[in-house]
């Protein structure tokens, strides 16, 4: 959170640049003060970056945290096998005490880290398309041209991919190395036992080693992708929007609020494309691709028809997705509207005081915050009903798997 707190506070010193611009551009094009407005814009991002990639530094080392939990089932191995050969344990005891510890505490720490926020908006469109896209370009936006911008960073590309693949094998590898693990249990040669759980407990160990190591440099090299790429976007689009007629700034949906809510939220939403998004992807292909490997060989039948049913889990999680996003539209569109009136506010603020005006701004940026009030109120109803639902058939993928590989074990 300091971290996030210091990329705003540096950014806003470049956004206090671009609003003493835009709302005395007059003056700015009277004294060719373009190149000048630029220049001290490019300037004033360059903390931003470094601080971005600090960011992303720390991401990864708290992500790589969660490897305490690999490195925990290293004692789980150890110890569980003590207890299996002189304390007559179960193996399946040992697993599902050693499930249920380390999941409640996996599943506490998302709920508590439901506080972090990134410093990014979200992944959403801030300005829809329109007739005035013809003024800010002519070609339609493509990733070719996104990655073309970020290819002085192809280095950092490599790695973050690299690293990425790595991070995906990492779940794979340790639900195959606890299963086997749960197997040596049932065991009946102790010099066995301890000749595999050793083995096992290295492995563990290794694994949580490399998933810390690979989630730093995963992170850091997309977080420095992504913040070049956002430094080149905001400064191509303000060296555009320096290039308009007066005229265009005169319109209402170009005031100097919205303009400013541009720079700072539409070059995030591409960072979060080409950087965070692209990371995701390449990862998750990674550990289906393994996993699948990995299921075909050890039980092909159960792994086919685990891989038959993905798209219901697919469809389950896209479902979920949606209504989370559709509940924040209405969020996301007062807020826009709240941030335009209060830098018109503040932009104007001798006017404002002089015409003692400030019950109706005030009053403005309530009744703009209260719009969607009705309409958020219904929609978290029907996706309380549309989450309840997605999360009841996405635990029952579990009872199908256990029933179906029971009856191949029969078999």
């Amino acid at each position: 959170m300091g971290i996030a707190r210091k990329i705003r506070k540096e950014y806003s010193k470049a956004q206090q640049i671009v609003e003493q611009a835009t709302s005395s551009i007059r003056t700015v094009y009277s004294f060719v003060g373009e190149k000048k407005t630029f220049s001290e814009y490019s300037v004033a991002l360059r903390p931003t970056v470094q601080l971005g990639i600090r960011q992303g530094i720390a991401k990864g080392l708290a992500v790589g945290s969660s490897s305490i939990g690999l490195a925990l089932w290293s004692f789980i191995a150890y110890y569980g096998s003590r207890l299996v050969m002189y304390h007559g344990a179960k193996g399946g005891t040992i697993y599902a005490v050693a499930a249920a510890l380390t999941l409640g505490n996996i599943s506490k720490g998302a709920r508590n880290s439901s506080s972090f926020r990134k410093s990014s908006c979200p992944d959403s469109s801030v300005v829809p398309s329109s007739s005035e896209d013809h003024q800010i370009g002519g070609n339609k936006p493509s990733l070719k041209r996104l990655f073309a911008m970020n290819l002085p960073e192809w280095r950092q590309a490599l790695l973050g991919c690299v690293s990425a693949i790595l991070c995906g094998a990492v779940q794979p590898s340790f639900a195959y190395t606890m299963g086997t693990t749960m197997s040596a249990f049932f065991l009946t040669d102790h010099g066995e036992i301890k000749r595999k759980t050793r083995i096992y407990s290295f492995v563990f160990l290794g694994l949580a080693l490399l998933s810390l190591l690979i989630n730093v440099s995963q992170h850091y090299n997309f977080a420095a992708m992504g913040e070049y790429l956002t430094q080149r976007v905001r400064e191509r689009m303000l060296s555009k929007i320096l290039t308009f007629e007066i005229g265009w700034f005169d319109e209402e949906g170009n005031a100097t609020g919205v303009i400013c809510s541009r720079l700072a939220r539409d070059a995030n939403v591409v960072r979060s494309l080409v950087g965070d998004r692209m990371s995701l992807l390449v990862q998750a292909i990674s550990s289906v691709t393994i996993a699948c490997t990995i299921g075909l060989i050890i039980s092909w039948r159960l792994a086919l028809a685990m891989m038959a049913i993905q798209p219901l889990v697919v469809g389950i999680f896209y479902s979920k997705h949606t209504l989370l996003k559709t509940m924040s539209k209405k969020a996301t569109e007062s807020q826009n509207t709240s941030s335009k009136i209060a830098a018109e506010a503040v932009s104007n603020v001798r006017t404002v005081a002089a015409f003692n005006s400030q019950p109706q701004m005030l009053q403005m940026l309530k009744k703009a915050q209260q719009g969607s009030k009705g309409e958020s109120i219904r929609q978290s109803w029907l996706a309380g009903i549309g989450l309840g639902v997605s999360n009841c058939l996405l635990l029952l993928v579990w009872p199908f798997a256990f029933w179906f590989g029971g009856r191949n074990n029969d078999k």
